[in-house]
């Protein structure tokens, strides 16, 4: 992915960066209080080589 990577982002502006990007997302939960409605990780990570199209989970922050 180009650009910042989209930990701490809101859902809606992290997940178009990712599909802007080329990649699809499946979207996954993390338990946190401090990532709640927000970016809390990807995999594969930010910055990490991966071929255009391939999905790329993100994973929510929820209580």
């Amino acid at each position: 992915m180009t650009g910042p990577p989209p930990r701490g982002w809101p859902l809606d502006a992290g997940k178009a960066a990712v599909e802007k990007a080329g990649f699809t997302v499946k979207v996954g939960y993390h338990k946190g209080r401090a990532w709640i409605g927000k970016v809390a990780a990807l995999n594969p990570p930010a910055g990490a080589s991966a071929c255009t199209g391939r999905e790329v989970e993100m994973s929510i922050g929820v209580r």
